[in-house]
């Protein structure tokens, strides 16, 4: 049914080659997922499981795409990796600021094309960042 929608939807067609391929593979941490992408070539790879804008500008690209309850969820990881790095650079004088920052762009980069098509097809417009994605 969801391809059905999918086809009937007016996406982009970056948008739509992602969610077929999430439809098709099913979510980026189950073993369909996994072994179907291995046969992309390199760049459409980095297309389905990566964002450059959810990189570059983390939870406000969540908020662009109507992802209210994310985007606060990342903010809220944002506001505990900086008391994080508050609390090193007290104890031990090391700034981690940059790799803390490269650690929230990673998340929001690698978990924004899965938590759209969530929203958009199938309904799920909940808290959970992760949901779908391999944590390790």
């Amino acid at each position: 049914m969801a391809s059905h929608l999918i086809e009937s939807m007016e996406l982009k067609p970056k948008w739509r080659e992602r969610f077929e391929f999430f439809e098709a593979h099913g979510a980026p941490d189950s073993a369909g997922f996994k072994a179907a992408i291995k046969t992309r070539p390199f760049l459409k790879r980095i297309t389905i499981v990566f964002s450059f804008l959810g990189f570059f500008v983390g939870p406000f690209y969540f908020l662009y795409l109507g992802m209210w309850r994310k985007a606060l969820t990342l903010f809220a990881c944002a506001i505990v990796l900086f008391l994080v790095e508050l609390l090193v650079y007290s104890m031990t004088g090391r700034d981690i600021s940059q790799i803390l920052g490269f650690v929230l762009s990673g998340l929001s980069a690698c978990t924004v094309n899965y938590s759209y098509y969530l929203k958009k097809i199938k309904g799920n417009d909940g808290w959970n960042i992760l949901e779908g994605i391999q944590v390790v």
